[in-house]
């Protein structure tokens, strides 16, 4: 399953570097060398890798992530990025999906009809192990790409995205997909402060 998803992923991208699809949301990493370290401002997403390996880092704490492992991002956050495993035969291959608050919150009113709880915030950034299910609905969401029927990524990809969801809103780290929907959490007032620091940084 692993092998189709690099197979499809490589496929799919025109250059090193990220590659924007035609499904919304969804991006390609690619690189056929490792990389230093590079400062980026990461946006809530999460990431799947399907070949080679990588190190995020953010303040003092590494995450390291591979194939079998899944890294997501629940805030904005200033961290570092390094390519560690990648060739011109094995290229590094990543999946994002960015993660957007109004289809979260969608997936939990049917998943969790008695609402949430307002949790206390916790690091907005963590690698865990990717499940079977999850790695099954990932691969049939990366199987878009290689359709030609634009009709079938109109109609498919946000049913494949949901499932996505559920299955991470169902695993250890729904916590995080949980903040990211609730408007009133302190996470979500922890973003807004970030968005105005954003705009008004001189």
């Amino acid at each position: 399953m692993i092998e189709r998803l690099a197979r499809i992923l490589n496929e799919n991208s025109r250059h090193d570097g990220v590659t924007e699809t035609e499904v919304p949301r969804l991006h390609i990493l690619r690189s056929v060398t490792p990389t230093e370290a590079i400062p980026i401002l990461h946006k809530p997403a999460v990431c799947f890798v399907a070949q080679g390996r990588k190190q995020t880092t953010l303040a003092d704490h590494s995450y390291l992530y591979e194939p079998s492992k899944f890294l997501i991002v629940s805030v904005d956050l200033p961290i570092s990025g390094q390519i560690l495993e990648a060739s011109p035969d094995k290229p590094y291959l990543c999946l994002r999906l960015d993660l957007e608050p109004a289809a979260i919150a969608d997936v939990i009113s049917a998943a969790v009809p008695g609402g949430l709880r307002n949790e206390e915030p916790q690091r907005g950034i963590a690698v865990s192990d990717v499940p079977t299910q999850l790695l099954d609905a990932v691969d049939r969401f990366a199987e878009l790409l290689e359709s030609g029927r634009e009709s079938d990524r109109a109609v498919l990809a946000p049913l494949a995205e949901r499932e996505i969801l559920y299955r991470l809103l169902l695993g250890e780290q729904g916590d995080r997909l949980r903040q990211i929907a609730m408007a009133e959490s302190k996470l979500s007032q922890i973003n807004k402060a970030i968005s105005i620091i954003k705009k008004n940084f001189d």
